[in-house]
C-alpha cells in the first residue's frame, strides 16, 4: 500500500462508526486500527503512545471485538510503570467512563500534587515556528 493511501484509525473512530449504525464500516475499520496498532505494539511493546491507545480501544470497544475493562485495568498500571502522566490520563478516562468524574478529577489533581507538570510537554505556538522558519530562511538565504 503507498503511502498516499495509508489512514490513522483510532479508537474513537470504532466507536464512532458503531455509535452511527455503521457496522459494516465499524469492522473495516476495527481490522484495519487492531493491524497497526497491535503491530505497532509487537515492535515496540514500550510505546507509550501505542499503550495510551490500547487502552482506550480496550475501554470503548464492545467485547464483541476485543473491549475487555479488565485487562485495560491491567494495561493501565502497566503504562503507569512506564509513564505515570499517561497511565493517570487513562486511568481518568475509566474513570470518567464509568460515570466517576469526580473520582477522576481527584486522582489527576493527586498526581499533579505528587508531580506537578514538569513533564507536560511545552508546545511553541504557531508564531513561535512561523519565527523560527523565518530564521531558518533568513540563514539559509544568506550562506553563500
Amino acid at each position: 500500500m503507498g503511502a498516499d493511501r495509508i489512514q490513522v484509525f483510532t479508537a474513537n473512530d470504532v466507536e464512532r462508526s458503531l455509535g452511527h449504525g455503521g457496522t459494516s464500516c465499524a469492522v473495516l475499520v476495527y481490522r484495519w486500527y487492531t493491524w497497526a496498532l497491535y503491530g505497532a505494539l509487537e515492535l515496540d511493546p514500550d510505546h507509550i503512545d501505542a499503550r495510551a491507545e490500547e487502552i482506550g480501544f480496550l475501554i470503548r470497544a464492545p467485547g464483541i471485538v476485543g473491549g475487555d475493562r479488565d485487562v485495560a485495568q491491567r494495561r493501565i498500571a502497566e503504562l503507569r510503570s512506564l509513564a505515570p502522566r499517561e497511565g493517570s490520563l487513562a486511568a481518568a478516562d475509566v474513570l470518567v467512563r464509568a460515570g466517576a468524574t469526580g473520582q477522576a478529577v481527584a486522582m489527576l489533581e493527586s498526581y499533579l500534587a505528587e508531580f506537578g507538570d514538569q513533564d507536560v510537554p511545552v508546545y511553541p505556538t504557531r508564531a513561535e515556528v512561523e519565527r523560527r522558519l523565518s530564521d531558518a530562511r533568513a540563514e539559509l538565504a544568506r550562506a553563500p
